[in-house]
């Protein structure tokens, strides 16, 4: 074996080594890790939360009149989301307004697929005809 082979093998083993005691530190640790990373997502969402409650008292102090339509939409947007709730409730077998717009728009699209493509048809007719009264006949 040369000495570049053996200073290699031996640079393997340190790396392989060190992997190990790794992993088997994290195994050791992972109670401990996994709570440390609840506790940061928990701090992070707590403080990202304050900051956004901030930044909205701070936006409702300088546009009120704006914070307080906007306030108004979400309120009738929430009221109308319980209505449609007790009404799908109440009526199971209607479809939801999600779905019958679903398919509402999934008509319009086919609708325009076929448009779209009836449109390449004459096109490409036109441009095979100019095409052919372009070329000289033999």
């Amino acid at each position: 074996m040369s000495e570049n082979n053996r200073v290699q093998a031996v640079v393997t083993n340190i790396a392989m080594a060190i992997k190990y005691r790794v992993l088997a530190f994290f195994n050791r640790h992972e109670g401990e890790i996994q709570q440390f990373k609840r506790q940061v997502t928990d701090k992070t969402t707590e403080l990202v939360g304050e900051a956004s409650l901030k930044e909205i008292r701070g936006l409702a102090q300088r546009y009120p009149e704006r914070y307080s339509a906007l306030k108004q939409q979400a309120s009738q947007a929430q009221t109308w989301y319980e209505q449609q709730l007790t009404e799908q409730k109440a009526n199971p077998d209607r479809p939801l307004l999600v779905d019958q717009n679903n398919h509402r728009l999934t008509g319009k699209m086919e609708e325009l697929g076929r448009n779209v493509a009836q449109t390449e048809r004459e096109v490409r007719s036109k441009i095979a005809a100019k095409l052919q009264s372009k070329t000289p006949k033999s």
